[in-house]
């Protein structure tokens, strides 16, 4: 494993383990700023990480590297910009999840790269490895689904209330971000 792929690795699983305490707070009411800053930047240095190695066509951890700071983005908007009110909480959650699940993908194809166990077979229309990985993008889907019709975040206990612009209290998270 080259070096970008090793920070991808490392901050990946760090991702991974934030983004279920995230997601846990989603059900439970209490959304950490630190947890949920936590989880965004690990996310976004494991996607950076992903994109460094510079090839002539994507790879399949590049493209889920687009993808996760693409559903990071509009997590930060609909959390410190937004407040999570109306549809941006829905925008929030499923933007979380998709980046948590984004997280898992990175470590699946880490770990699973060289297994014997999930290399593709020609001989079969269908490898292990696809349809481990269709059953894990299934799990996520009504993860998503039943994170978003469960939601008990709080709006009044967010830091970003009121008008569609970074409040002065927002741009301390936001900073913290980068």
């Amino acid at each position: 494993m080259n070096t970008f792929g090793l920070i991808n690795f490392v901050f990946g699983l760090f991702a991974a383990l934030a983004g279920l305490i995230v997601l846990g707070g989603v059900f439970r009411r209490r959304l950490s700023s630190k947890s949920t800053v936590r989880f965004l930047r690990w996310s976004l240095i494991a996607s950076l990480a992903g994109l460094m190695p510079i090839t002539r066509h994507l790879t399949p951890v590049q493209k889920i590297s687009i993808l996760s700071v693409y559903c990071s983005g509009a997590a930060i908007v609909a959390w410190l910009i937004f407040g999570l009110l109306g549809r941006w909480r829905r925008i929030f959650v499923l933007s979380v999840t998709a980046v948590l699940y984004f997280d898992f993908a990175f470590l699946s194809i880490r770990v699973f790269r060289n297994s014997l166990l999930f290399t593709p077979s020609t001989a079969q229309p269908f490898s292990l490895s696809q349809v481990v990985h269709l059953l894990f993008a299934a799990g996520f889907i009504v993860l998503g689904i039943l994170a978003v019709r469960n939601c008990r975040i709080e709006p009044a206990k967010l830091p970003a209330l009121g008008k569609p612009q970074l409040a002065k209290g927002n741009i301390h998270h936001f900073r913290m971000l980068f």
